[in-house]
């Protein structure tokens, strides 16, 4: 972060936080699991890769490394000299415990700078405090290191704890003492300045990085649990809250950015104290997890109980024994990451629980995750504890549970929008469907309404008719002739219900063939009640492809319509012609009549179902005949249109030939 100018020949580098990209960029559901598993699995790589292959482009300029436990830590250097040390070799790892641990290291100058200092990159950065003794350059104990001195004090500032040692020109032995309330976990480097801003730039990299997906892990808990108040995002969101502010202090931001005021409370009491937090939130995340999986009670219980460890590791620490409050707590992690494994495999298979109760994740990628989180935990716990040799990941293995949660919560989270997505569209289709079926109830029920409306009202003349002449003692012949006519009437409106009724059942359908449309214009006339009131004016035509039946029925209805509504004894038009122009040709059939005493139709409402002119209503009707011609017409492909002329009601078919 910072060289400082204290060092002969250092740079000064400003200090400058790297500003993360977003983890994932995702709108709605636009990018699916199966690309969001991919993208984390690249990024974990890229991680890896940084983390191995950077350290091993850095040139160690110790070559020979022992250390020796002071279990009294109260013995000086001039009697650690001449005591025998073991020798070790990466990075060691001696557990929690109240001695000094001293470390010998043998540094081997370089051949291009000698006069160059080195730099003691010192890992983890939450040791407590690590002196330098070098007695070449009379440095015995000056130089000192730690998470309980400010940063400010170090020669080379950066996440880690740093010495600065002279080069020198010829190999000589230095000593470490180290002394922690932590664990006594320590890898130690001599490098080249050059170097170790290499190393600490590509740490603070992957840092940021994962800060970064942890900040947006936290944004995107709290809106989707702003959305869904769901109780795991709400813990969720929480823990990851607690992760961010534990792991400023863990990866060493803590002890970068505290500010020298404070000296009665520094780095290392910020990581003690929000580290409880972080873990109890963790193993509640784990329990709601765990729980919608149906996983066995009993082990649910335990996972319970292993959060009462907070309130002793707390305890312990307010009797002033942290180390024990860390020996405890790395135990319980390891038994609490064992544990949600187990739990996991014991989950039942998606195919024994209901649809309806399914999780989102399946058991085989749950299984994979905590196997991941355990991994981890095992790779950092068993070292700290001094049960297993230490290897590159030791320092970093408590970030996979954070990291791996969010990533699967976040595929799952995915799906669910997904499956939500899905759902609503499945349930606004049905809700269209029901008001559909309602409206279409409804107009049934309209037509119903009208259609007995019609029946009541044009029915009750013709019948009344009807009585009167069954009541006359000898009823004469105009009585019988109107008793007749109103039969006809009551079956012309019987008549015009079947066949609309036909025609919503789909039941008229087309019968093409080959016809004479004179002969069958002139036939229909001859077969009307007055047909000398109609005049029939046609060109010749061939034979047109048409459905003779369903064409008879409209000019039918057309005729009778004209006969009803004219003036008695009025003509009657019945024209036929031909459209020549270009385009399909087509056969005009033209009905006009003059207007009688119903007056002219509307043309808005002239086809419209049981409509009738107010003043049509004095001749017995059922409002149907022209919506069926309409109808019709369009079953021959054809068009009626209403279409009046200078003193006369006119209607106009035009169908193909």
């Amino acid at each position: 972060m910072v060289a400082s100018p204290h060092v002969p020949g250092a740079r000064v580098t400003a200090v400058r936080l790297l500003r993360p990209a977003p983890f994932f960029h995702l709108t709605g559901a636009e990018r699916s699991p199966s690309r969001v598993k991919l993208k984390t699995a690249k990024l974990i790589l890229l991680l890896w890769w940084l983390a191995v292959a950077f350290p091993a482009l850095a040139h160690d300029h110790i070559t020979h490394r022992a250390e020796f436990e002071d279990a009294s830590a109260a013995l000086d250097f001039q009697q650690i000299a001449s005591k025998t040390f073991t020798p070790y070799t990466g990075i060691l790892s001696r557990g929690y415990s109240h001695s000094a641990l001293w470390i010998r290291l043998h540094v081997e100058p370089g051949t291009d700078h000698p006069s160059e200092p080195l730099v003691l990159r010192i890992r983890p950065g939450y040791l407590d405090e690590v002196r330098l003794y070098d007695p070449q350059y009379q440095s015995l104990g000056r130089e000192v290191t730690g998470d309980y001195f400010p940063v400010e004090q170090d020669r080379y500032r950066s996440l880690n704890s740093n010495l600065v040692i002279p080069q020198g020109d010829r190999p000589r032995d230095i000593w470490l003492r180290v002394v922690s309330t932590s664990t006594r976990l320590i890898q130690v480097q001599a490098l080249t300045q050059a170097e170790a801003l290499q190393l600490d730039r590509t740490q603070e990299l992957i840092y940021s990085l994962y800060l970064a997906a942890v900040v947006f892990f936290v944004i995107w808990g709290v809106a989707h649990w702003w959305s869904w108040r769901d109780r795991l995002l709400q813990v969720f969101a929480l823990k990851q809250a607690a992760c961010l502010v534990f792991m400023l202090g863990f990866l060493g931001y803590a002890r970068t950015f505290w500010p020298a005021s404070l000296t009665r409370v520094n780095a290392s009491d910020h990581t003690d104290w929000t580290f409880p937090l972080y873990v109890t939130l963790g193993y509640l995340f784990d329990y709601l997890l765990l729980r919608s999986f149906r996983a066995p009670v009993p082990g649910l219980r335990l996972l319970q109980a292993l959060a009462a460890s907070s309130a002793i590791y707390y305890l312990l620490l307010i009797l002033g024994q942290p180390r024990q409050a860390f020996m405890l707590y790395a135990w319980v992690i390891l038994i609490e990451a064992g544990l949600a494994l187990m739990l996991a495999v014991s989950t039942p298979r998606a195919e024994a629980c209901p649809v309806s109760a399914r999780p989102l994740m399946s058991r085989r990628s749950l299984i994979l995750l905590y196997l991941a989180v355990f991994l981890g935990f095992s790779l950092s716990s068993l070292p700290v504890l001094g049960l297993a040799k230490a290897e590159f990941l030791v320092f970093d293995g408590f970030l996979v549970h954070s990291l791996v949660s969010g990533v699967a919560l976040f595929v799952v989270m995915m799906r669910r929008v997904r499956d939500s997505e899905r759902q609503r569209i499945s349930a606004e289709a049905a809700r269209q469907q029901a008001e559909d079926r309602a409206a279409g109830e409804r107009h049934r029920r309209q037509e119903q309404a009208a259609f007995i409306t019609m029946l009541t009202h044009e029915l009750k003349t013709p019948l009344a008719v009807v009585r009167m002449v069954l009541g006359a003692k000898v009823p004469t012949e105009s009585m019988k002739s109107e008793a007749e006519r109103s039969i006809r009437d009551m079956n012309s409106i019987i008549q015009r219900c079947m066949q609309v009724e036909q025609l919503d059942e789909r039941a008229a359908s087309k019968h093409l063939r080959s016809c004479c449309l004179i002969e069958e214009l002139a036939d229909l006339i001859r077969s009307t009640p007055e047909p000398g009131r109609l005049a029939l004016h046609a060109v010749e035509l061939p034979g047109i492809q048409t459905d003779p039946l369903l064409l008879r029925m409209i000019v039918a209805n057309l005729i009778d319509n004209a006969c009803k509504y004219s003036p008695k004894a009025s003509p009657i038009k019945v024209s036929v012609t031909v459209n020549r122009t270009s385009g399909p040709q087509r056969v005009c059939i033209r009905v006009a009549n003059q207007p009688g005493n119903a007056g002219w139709p509307d043309p808005e409402r002239v086809f419209q179902k049981y409509y009738r002119h107010p003043r049509a209503h004095e001749y017995t009707g059922s409002g149907l005949g022209l919506f069926l011609c309409n109808q019709l017409a369009g079953h021959l492909e054809g068009q009626l249109r209403y279409q009046p002329a200078q003193g006369e009601i006119g209607f106009e078919l035009w169908i193909p030939y």
